[in-house]
């Protein structure tokens, strides 16, 4: 049987979420690409302070990744999320979780001022890989860096 949460939203009234199972069997892993992904779908999507996005669909992604960085980009600042987290009543070891994504943050708007661009994407994302950077925090400083380096070089400004 398929638990579906029913909750109600400051906008549209009472919604039903179905939400995503995750087990901790599952590969949780960070993808810098999903990050990005999902805070341009926020970016474009949540049209008000207060959206409420509660199903977010990318390209090439599962819904147990997105849910997953759902919860990462909470974590870190980045959104504004409403997240609920119960066990399973079949199985406790499961967590069943939903959401309903507000908006960006102010750290998450920089974040995204910086990596929207595709061309900087690809040169960050680069680096980044190759200092084997691999959490939300090293990559903020490691895009700062960049986005310094590019200033300097593009500007002759020294803003160290």
């Amino acid at each position: 049987m398929a638990l579906t949460l029913t909750y109600r939203t400051r906008m549209q009234g009472r919604r039903r979420v179905t939400p995503v199972v995750l087990n901790p069997g599952d590969d949780m892993k960070f993808e810098i690409d999903l990050l990005r992904d999902l805070l341009i779908y926020v970016e474009e999507n949540a049209v008000d302070p207060w959206s409420d996005l509660v199903e977010v669909s990318l390209e090439g992604w599962t819904p147990k990744e997105i849910t997953y960085h759902v919860i990462l980009a909470e974590e870190a600042g980045l959104i504004k999320a409403w997240l609920s987290e119960i066990p399973d009543a079949e199985n406790p070891i499961n967590i069943l979780v939903s959401f309903s994504i507000q908006r960006l943050t102010f750290n998450g708007h920089e974040l995204l001022g910086s990596i929207r661009e595709p061309k900087h994407w690809q040169l960050i994302k680069k680096g980044a890989k190759s200092a084997g950077i691999g959490t939300v925090g090293a990559l903020g400083s490691y895009i700062q860096a960049y986005v310094k380096a590019e200033i300097n070089k593009r500007f002759g400004l020294d803003i160290s």
